[in-house]
């Protein structure tokens, strides 16, 4: 029994990993003009679907009609398939009970979390119901806002899925999206390493900025000082600190070699793509 507590614990654990190996996986095959697989991949996000799937959406807006139109098909083919399977194996039980704990989740905003790593955990702690539904409604409104706004200069400017313009824009989008929405939690900062290389840059020269090497500092150390326990106080948690660092850095950020519009923060994410999938079948 112990043992088999063990192994739930860790499954749980590992699954925002899985998200963030979907994620990287359709942009690669974005880039190798395979839109159709792209959605099939990204469908992966039904795992945890509040933490992907608005940025599902910008990754949408940047695509041409004719890719778009493909990626879309693929990302509903794959979730019918995925939820047939899951009723033919489970029954109707496994799909309510996902449905209903995404309810129950919904319904609890006004309890105080202090592990969370957004602005959640911060205005959580401070007010209830009904000034934490406002902030959490003011919140959504300003990432629409925000994206709509990145979406707009981006068709403007030509971005696609297939320079670094457009990783720029789909690490905006995932970076504020966490910052801003409420449940999420110390480990599922782990999803931010889709942003890096925009702020790196492929030879790493975004490191030259001091706001970037903050950026990873907390990356590294502060996500792991809350889940040991560590956090200063009830009000705040080391882990908001970085996306609010790493939007910081995106927004006012950008590696010199990513001038020349070439996809070379986009090659550098599917170099690093290849090697965690070897990692993994090995």
């Amino acid at each position: 029994m112990p043992f088999k507590s063990q192994q739930s614990s860790y499954y749980f654990g590992q699954q925002t990993p899985i998200l963030l190996l979907a994620l990287a996986g359709s942009l690669v095959l974005l880039r190798r003009s395979r839109p159709g697989w792209a959605g099939i991949i990204v469908s992966v996000a039904w795992i945890k679907p509040h933490l992907l799937f608005p940025v599902i959406v910008v990754l949408i807006g940047i695509l041409g009609w004719s890719d778009a139109r493909r990626f879309i098909a693929g990302l509903i083919g794959s979730s019918v398939v995925l939820g047939l399977l899951s009723w033919w194996t489970t029954g109707s039980y496994l799909l309510w009970a996902w449905v209903q704990t995404l309810l129950v989740y919904a319904h609890r905003m006004d309890n105080g979390q202090p592990l969370l790593s957004s602005l959640a955990g911060v205005y959580l702690s401070v007010v209830k119901r009904p000034w934490s539904i406002a902030l959490n409604d003011v919140c959504m409104i300003g990432w629409i806002g925000l994206m709509a706004v990145v979406l707009w200069r981006a068709r403007r400017t030509g971005v696609t899925v297939n320079n670094d313009g457009g990783l720029r824009v789909i690490a905006i989008a995932l970076v504020s999206w966490l910052l801003l929405t409420p449940y999420v939690h110390p480990a599922d900062l782990v999803l931010l390493g889709m942003a890096l290389p925009a702020v790196l840059g492929p030879q790493l020269e975004g490191l030259s900025a001091p706001l970037v090497r903050l950026t990873i500092g907390a990356l590294l150390t502060a996500p792991t000082l809350d889940l040991l326990g560590f956090s200063p106080n009830y009000l705040f948690t080391y882990s908001v600190s970085v996306p609010l660092f790493l939007l910081a850095a995106l927004l006012t950020h950008k590696p010199r070699s990513c001038d020349d519009g070439r996809a070379q923060g986009v090659a550098a994410l599917e170099r690093a793509y290849s090697c965690s999938t070897a990692t993994f079948s090995t």
